[in-house]
């Protein structure tokens, strides 16, 4: 069972009458085990795109926005290592909404954020300015 809550000071709150009704089907005095992931936002997807074009632009080395994105998620940590015949072979991690939750995105776009600033010698604030140009 999936459903979306707030925690306020007095407990959770279901958003929709779709999850009140799954939190309403809880039995009392029963144990429960809950994972817990906050949903993705998409305006923050559209600022982490804004991140790298604003990074793409700023550069001569890559001639693909795809590319660069790609480079800097792997520079920033987000890979993995897939065994092959030949020895292994490194992907990038997929930043898609069903494969993070938005707490492990903002993960991602910080330490991302922290390679664009090492890409194109830049300060943090430098580049925070400049990102709602792109938006």
């Amino acid at each position: 069972m999936i459903f979306y809550a707030q925690l306020h000071t007095d407990g959770l709150h279901p958003i929709h009458n779709s999850d009140a009704e799954n939190l309403g089907k809880l039995k009392l005095n029963t144990d429960y085990k809950f994972t817990v992931t906050a949903p993705r936002n998409l305006g923050f997807h559209k600022k982490y795109f804004a991140l790298i074009n604003l990074a793409f632009d700023n550069q001569e080395k890559f001639t693909s926005v795809d590319d660069l994105r790609i480079y800097l998620q792997m520079k920033a940590g987000y890979y993995r290592r897939v065994p092959t015949n030949d020895g292994e072979m490194i992907l990038p991690e997929s930043i898609s909404f069903a494969s993070m939750d938005q707490i492990k995105f903002e993960e991602v776009y910080s330490r991302v954020m922290d390679q664009v600033c090492l890409f194109l010698d830049l300060s943090n604030e430098e580049i925070i300015q400049n990102v709602v140009n792109y938006l």
